[in-house]
């Protein structure tokens, strides 16, 4: 995984305040434990996707405002990744 585009793609959506705490987030979580993340994100239906995220997260302190960040960072990545999407725009 190229670790830049990586954090590039999930930061694409995110607003400027978010984009800041995301900055956390990728010094709290290692390069290798996104990768795990994002293959529970590809391979586990939307039902139980974020209780497998959670679990793999257990040892993180996290709140509400970074566990947003992290659903709307890696179902941006992952779907750029799956389907090709050049941009997205949400107002």
């Amino acid at each position: 995984m190229d670790y830049e585009k990586f954090k590039n793609e999930f930061s694409s959506i995110l607003t400027t305040d978010q984009k800041n705490l995301s900055i956390s987030l990728f010094d709290l979580i290692s390069k290798n434990k996104w990768e795990k993340l994002i293959h529970i994100w590809e391979t586990s239906s939307s039902l139980i996707r974020w209780n497998n995220i959670l679990k793999e997260l257990t040892n993180i302190p996290l709140n509400e405002k970074l566990n947003n960040i992290i659903l709307l960072g890696l179902g941006i990545y992952v779907d750029k990744k799956t389907h090709k999407l050049q941009s997205v725009y949400l107002p």
